[in-house]
């Protein structure tokens, strides 16, 4: 009697664990590369944003040729040149794969690097948006952070893990996932990195910063908006 219930038992688990194996084969083949996820998001930036109050200039695209490390991907995107007045803002724009850690982005691929210190002091909440980082380095005011293909936008790797378990990990996902059509955690970060000058006169660089900032925040949730409205395609 034990016996006879042994063997379907047996032939069970062996079908669950074949079954799971090729699941698992098939994802791996299906998921594409973070390199090739990372370059073709970068084909679809829109090389015009619309950001309240500030005129349109011109883009360019950006091809950066580093990793930050094992499994993460080169940064692909577009930097944005606006007006106001007699102020120039930049914007750039990179669609990364990997933790989310806004200050690492900012030491590989900035002016900003060792100035990156000061982020973690100078790092905000908006509750319609999300997390943000601001910060001084040599003449300009930085706004930074992570837009999240969902869930709010996040500065720190921290933050941005707490986003793709609470909004990535939904049962509407799971078959998909487990089809190999894409992963659980969507590691998808549209990096934004906006700057305007502010005057080198140390006096007046604490009340001229908090205005940079305030412009910057001010542009910042238009530029949110939009590109939350038009994420591009995984």
């Amino acid at each position: 009697m034990l016996k006879s219930i042994k063997q379907p038992l047996r032939l069970t688990l062996l079908a669950l664990t074949l079954g799971g194996t090729l699941l698992v084969l098939l994802k791996a083949i299906a998921t594409p590369k973070p390199d090739a996820v990372a370059s073709d998001a970068g084909r679809h930036l829109s090389p015009t944003v619309p950001i309240d109050g500030w005129q349109f200039l011109d883009s360019t695209a950006i091809e950066d040729k580093v990793t930050l490390g094992a499994g993460e991907s080169p940064a692909h995107g577009q930097r944005y040149y606006y007006r106001r007045g007699d102020v120039r803002m930049d914007v750039e724009l990179r669609h990364t794969m990997g933790d989310g850690n806004v200050s690492r982005f900012l030491f590989v691929y900035s002016p900003v690097r060792e100035g990156n210190s000061k982020l973690a002091s100078g790092i905000r909440h908006r509750p319609d948006i999300g997390y943000y980082g601001v910060l001084t380095h040599k003449g300009r005011a930085y706004l930074t952070a992570c837009i999240n293909a969902r869930g709010s936008s996040t500065v720190t790797d921290q933050q941005f893990r707490h986003d793709r378990f609470t909004y990535d990990v939904q049962l509407s996902r799971i078959l998909p996932w487990l089809w190999g059509r894409e992963p659980l955690l969507d590691h998808r970060c549209l990096w934004t990195l906006m700057s305007i000058p502010v005057k080198p006169d140390a006096m007046a660089e604490s009340m001229d910063s908090q205005e940079a900032y305030r412009k910057l925040e001010a542009a910042w949730v238009s530029w949110y908006q939009w590109w939350r409205s038009n994420y591009p395609p995984s």
